[in-house]
């Protein structure tokens, strides 16, 4: 969308600051016009959206899907200052490879480790979450990791959940 009105904009910018003739040329995915006063016909401007929707097409061929066994584990009563780790599956369920680009925690207490490597159409993984509780933290304690990978939604969410004993 903002790639659109991006060029929008420009169109407008070349259409109303040029002079002399309009001239559009695709050339390997380039669009180039030169300045004119004159608006661009329907052919000029179906030109312009064909070579959009081939750059789009373009980029999405190169995103996969990916498949969580969960989105959410509960470690249960846990103790401060103990380590404690899950592996969430992940699942290329595309036909590009999936590249896991990267996992943060929301909080220095949970740590995700994910694989650096690309994961083949049809083949797992795992993204290992370790919570430690700091001796500080009592009670109910919710954590999410946000994952990024090359896939339609960019970004996807693992919760998990523990309750901190004193």
């Amino acid at each position: 969308m903002i790639k659109r009105i991006i060029l929008a904009g420009f169109l407008f910018f070349l259409i109303s600051c040029g002079q002399g003739t309009n001239e559009i040329k695709a050339v390997e995915g380039v669009v180039t016009s030169t300045l004119s006063n004159e608006p661009l016909s329907a052919k000029e401007l179906e030109v312009i959206e064909v070579e959009e929707q081939k750059r789009k097409v373009t980029y999405e061929s190169s995103l996969t899907s990916i498949e969580f066994n969960k989105l959410y584990h509960d470690f249960g009563d846990v103790l401060p200052g103990s380590s404690n780790t899950f592996e969430f599956e992940i699942t290329n369920t595309g036909v590009q490879p999936l590249i896991v680009e990267d996992a943060q925690a929301s909080c220095g207490c949970t740590v995700p480790a994910w694989p650096k490597e690309p994961i083949n159409p049809g083949a797992s993984d795992k993204i290992e979450v370790t919570f430690s509780p700091k001796p500080s933290q009592k009670g109910e304690i919710k954590k999410t990791v946000t994952v990024t990978a090359n896939t339609k939604d960019k970004v996807h969410k693992l919760d998990i959940r523990a309750f901190v004993k004193e």
